[in-house]
C-alpha cells in the first residue's frame, strides 16, 4: 500500500508519521486490494483536520475529520473508512 502524506500549516513528527501507518494498515484487514492512501493534515487555528481518501481498484473510500488534536482526528477518520468498507462489502455481499 502506497501512502502519500501532506502537511498544510504543520509539520509531520516522526511518531506522528508512525500512528498514521499503524492506522492505515488496520485498512487492510478489512480490503486487501487498497493500493493507495492519501492524507491531507492541515492546521487551523483552533481544529486539526484530515481528509484521508483510499483507492482500491474502480472503488474510493473518503472519510474528513477534524478535532482539536490530530491523533483524534486520524482515528475518527479511520473508523469512518473502516465502516465505509465494511457497508460497501455487506452490500457486494447481497447483490
Amino acid at each position: 500500500m502506497e501512502v502519500q502524506i501532506t502537511c498544510k500549516g504543520c509539520t509531520i513528527t516522526e511518531d506522528l508519521q508512525e500512528y498514521i501507518n499503524e492506522r492505515l494498515a488496520k485498512l487492510l484487514t478489512y480490503d486487501k486490494a487498497i493500493s493507495n492512501v492519501s492524507i491531507l493534515l492541515k492546521k487551523e487555528r483552533r481544529a486539526r483536520k484530515i481528509q484521508l481518501i483510499a483507492s482500491s481498484g474502480p472503488k474510493q473510500y473518503i472519510a474528513n475529520t477534524y478535532s482539536s488534536e490530530f491523533i483524534k482526528s486520524i482515528r475518527m477518520a479511520v473508523d469512518r473508512m473502516v465502516t465505509q468498507i465494511r457497508k460497501r462489502s455487506t452490500q457486494n455481499n447481497r447483490s
